[in-house]
This record gives C-alpha cells, sequence and structure tokens, in this order.
C-alpha cells in the first residue's frame, strides 16, 4: 500500500464541514447568509461549529457596521458649500440646505463661522431677493439650532476683522460696507447676532470694518422696531417685489400728475419700505427722463422732500442712480440722449442732496468705450487661453463697472460671429473673471439677459445664433455663473 508523502497527508481531524451552495463567509460585523435559504438567516454560528472563528464572527443580531462621514476641512468645506448656497437660494428651502449640511457632516462649530462668511459673500454678489433669503437662511439656522448666535457672531467677524479683504470686496460690489452694516442690524433683529456684538466683542478692522459698525449701530438704533428691519432688502412682509413696484409706480403717476408733494410724501411713508426707497428713485428717473424739463425738476424735488421727511436716505438715493445708470444702454434705445440728460438734469442737481461728485465720472456712454472693448476681445481670441491675464487687465482699466453686463454680451456676441473655438473661448474668460472676482453675478446675469432679448437682431447676422445662445447658457449653469431656471425666469 502505497502512503503520501507527509506534507501532503490529510488529518481528517483537521477537516470542516463544506459550505452549503451560496453560503459565504461571514465578514466581520456582518451575518452569515446561505442563499435562497431565508430559515437559515437567523443561524447562529456556536463555538464547537467547525465553521466558528472567535475573531472573525459577530452574533447574527448585532450590526456594528455603521457608515460615518468624515466631517470636511474647512478648504474641502468651501465648494460644497457654495454648491449648497446656489441650491438654497434657487429654491428657498432653508430644510434642504440643513439636510445637506446633516450629509456633509458639517455641523461642526469650526464650520459654522465659515459658513456665515461664506453665506454673505454669496449675497453681497446677488440682488435683494437673495440678501433677503441669506438673512431668512441664517435665521432659520439659528432656531433650527444648527446655528449659534456666538458662531454667527464669528463668520462676521471674519470678514470686519480684514480690512485689506474689505477694501478688495468694495472694488467689486461697491455698496459691500453699506450692506454688510444692514446684515448686521437684520441679524441681531432676528437674533442671530448677539446684543454686544456692537460692543467691542471683536477688534474690527480700523478703517472698512470700523466704519460698518457705526452704520450699522445707526441703522439698528434708527429703526422704530424690529419689523422695520425685517424689509431692510425690499418689503419683507410677504408682499411680492412686483406687486410693491407697482405701487410706485401708481405714486409717481399721480405725483407728476397733480404735483402734491405732501400727498406723495404721505403714499411712500405708506409704503414701509425705508430699505427699497431705491426703487423709487430709480422709476422716478426712468418715467421722466424722456418728459420735460419741468418734470425732471419734479422729480428732484420730489427726492429732496423724502429726503428731508427721512424717507429717503442717502445711501439709497446712491443706489437708485446706480440702478438707472446699469439701464442706460436700454434706455438709450428710445431716448437717444438718455445719459446725457441723466447727466445734467438728475444726477447734478442730486449732488445736492448727498450724492457724491465722483458719480459724474461714472456716466460714461458706451459708444466711448465700445471700441476699447471690442479691441481687447478681438485680441483675446487671437492669442487663445493664454490671453486671459491681458484681457482681465483690459477690463479693469475701463473702470466702468455699470458696463460690465454690456461687456459680457459684446463677448459672446462677438464669438457668436466666429467658430467653436472662439466660443469656447469666451465661456473660459467669463469663468476666468468670475473666479478672479471681477466680474458680479449679477453683470453675468445682466449680460446673458440683454443677449437674450437681442438674439432676434444677432440671427440677422448670424442665423445659429439662437443655438450658441442656448450653449453659452448651458455652459454658464455648469460653471456656477448663472442660476439653473434662467430660461423659466426670462
Amino acid at each position: 500500500m502505497q502512503h503520501r508523502d507527509s506534507k501532503t497527508r490529510r488529518d481528517p481531524r483537521t477537516d470542516k464541514a463544506k459550505k452549503a451552495p451560496g453560503q459565504t463567509k461571514a465578514r466581520k460585523g456582518g451575518k452569515r447568509h446561505l442563499a435562497g435559504e431565508d430559515d437559515l438567516l437567523a443561524l447562529e454560528v456556536k463555538p464547537g461549529d467547525p465553521n466558528y472563528d472567535a475573531d472573525d464572527m459577530t452574533s447574527p443580531h448585532e450590526v456594528t457596521g455603521v457608515w460615518v462621514v468624515p466631517t470636511p476641512t474647512v478648504e474641502a468645506f468651501k465648494p460644497l458649500l457654495a454648491v449648497a448656497l446656489d441650491e438654497y437660494l434657487a429654491n428657498a428651502d432653508s430644510g434642504e440646505f440643513v439636510a445637506a449640511l446633516d450629509e456633509m457632516n458639517a455641523r461642526d462649530s469650526c464650520l459654522q463661522p465659515e459658513l456665515v462668511k461664506r453665506a454673505l459673500l454669496r449675497a453681497l454678489d446677488r440682488k435683494q431677493r437673495d440678501r433677503e433669503l441669506v438673512s431668512q437662511l441664517l435665521a432659520s439656522l439659528c432656531q433650527r439650532q444648527a446655528l449659534a448666535p456666538a458662531q454667527a457672531a464669528q463668520g462676521f467677524a471674519l470678514l470686519l476683522e480684514d480690512d485689506a479683504y474689505l477694501g478688495d470686496l468694495m472694488l467689486d460690489t461697491p455698496d459691500a460696507l453699506q450692506s454688510l452694516a444692514q446684515f448686521v442690524a437684520r441679524g441681531l433683529a432676528d437674533e442671530v447676532l448677539p446684543k454686544p456684538f456692537l460692543d467691542g466683542q471683536f477688534q474690527p478692522g480700523p478703517r472698512h470694518g470700523a466704519k460698518v459698525l457705526d452704520s450699522a449701530r445707526g441703522t439698528y438704533a434708527g429703526a422704530q422696531n424690529a419689523s422695520a428691519l425685517s424689509k431692510i432688502w425690499g418689503p419683507g412682509d410677504g408682499r411680492p417685489v412686483a406687486g410693491l413696484k407697482r405701487e410706485i409706480s401708481l405714486l409717481l403717476g399721480e405725483y407728476y400728475l397733480g404735483g402734491d408733494l405732501e400727498e406723495a410724501t404721505r403714499c411712500a411713508r405708506e409704503l414701509a419700505s425705508p430699505y427699497y426707497m431705491h426703487e423709487l428713485v430709480k422709476q422716478a428717473v426712468v418715467s421722466s427722463i424722456d418728459k420735460t424739463p419741468a418734470e425732471h425738476e419734479a422729480a428732484i424735488a420730489l427726492m429732496k422732500h423724502l429726503i428731508a421727511e427721512q424717507i429717503l436716505r442717502p445711501a439709497q438715493l446712491v443706489q437708485g442712480f446706480e440702478r438707472t445708470l446699469e439701464r442706460m444702454d436700454d434706455l438709450q434705445l428710445d431716448v437717444p440722449r438718455a445719459l446725457e440728460t441723466f447727466t445734467e438734469a438728475y444726477v447734478k442737481p442730486a449732488q445736492e442732496l448727498g450724492l457724491p461728485a465722483s458719480f459724474v465720472d461714472k456716466c460714461v456712454p458706451m459708444a466711448s468705450v465700445k471700441d476699447r472693448i471690442v479691441s481687447f476681445i478681438d485680441e483675446y481670441f487671437d492669442n487663445g487661453e493664454a490671453g486671459v491675464p491681458e484681457a482681465s487687465r483690459c477690463l479693469e482699466e475701463l473702470s466702468v463697472e455699470h458696463l460690465h453686463p454690456q461687456v459680457v454680451k459684446r463677448l459672446a456676441q462677438r464669438s457668436m460671429e466666429r467658430t467653436d473655438r472662439e466660443r469656447r473661448l469666451a465661456s473660459l474668460l467669463l469663468y476666468s473673471w468670475r473666479q478672479q472676482e471681477k466680474l458680479s453675478a449679477s453683470a453675468v446675469h445682466a449680460g446673458f439677459t440683454s443677449l437674450g432679448c437681442s438674439l432676434a437682431d444677432i440671427s440677422l447676422d448670424v442665423p445659429d445664433a439662437q443655438e450658441y445662445f442656448g450653449g453659452f447658457v448651458r455652459r454658464a449653469q455648469h460653471d456656477g455663473l448663472i442660476a439653473d431656471d434662467f430660461f423659466e425666469k426670462q
């Protein structure tokens, strides 16, 4: 009888039972499973069983595996937060925003100040509606105990302590300091910020930061009650902005017909929207700019009276004039001398009401810079991606922030007349400008809106303009430059 070599001989004492078909060895933290036999799922492997392994077995009644999402670092948190904020500003659902924080495991105390800072910066780059939504979001986070007042104060302090950063911020958002002061006042009214926030809890920047706190003290002390501060970004009381605009339009229509300053003042006071008076200023100019000099003077007289009655504040006057200037290209289509009339009949007289004398320097016609804009755009197309720094320098040298929407429009329109290469370069340049914060989000949105309104005329020379426009919008949405519902709101 032949014997196997001792190295290969099997000792039957070490044999283990064969596995049933489909049976797999239980993983640590898991359960034993016999495929197709549900009645054996609860089978417990006991000591003495050949398949029992004390180090590798866990009771079938215990599930120890838990999926844990690590808390992101501050740098990793920033892009995730940007996406969550954009989604919130699109749908205004604070509950969904909190759920997004939970998914990121981002309720960590070290991240909340960064959340507040980023939310404020996002709002400063957008319109009044989005600023109102951010104020509501911060209040909602505090109510849901996802943000503590002390953490909110730290977030505000991150901005207000850095004078250099605030100075840079003002280059892209001229009203940044005023808006931050309004956010502080609103935060105090909503109990997002602790009451002692204005009393030296931190050391603000000596120039810009201190100015924000001084302005916030005046705004907060000047408000008669919290309901007044709830309207700091617009109606704030449930009325749609469109409804408030109609009320202002009716007020001005009656005023220009009857010339009754007292009645117009009473109606303006009843609007109960002291922080939306910039809309009244804008409408007062736009609705009378094509009228007689007497009506121009009537518009200035109304503004002067409202300021004297402390219904219109100088900051709101400036904002109204800036918004009017942003619309100047459209106004000139119907009123060719609109810019000249605006400068002479409105801007110069309004300097006595608190409008800065330097505002006249902003009243630059598009025609005077059109050739320079077209020239640097064509040069950029010739140089390709390497020309981004030079194009950015040219944009800064123009120093015409109110014309940035037209720069966006011209860049896209110019590329439509060329090839796919230029259209890709145009999208790349817009993305680069936004990343460098050389363009505001509102300028990009306004530029695309103006481009969309001009498609009928552009299509006469570029038959595929509609298709190219759709491509630009989709790329801008992908890059986070404009909202996903851009087309729906047009």
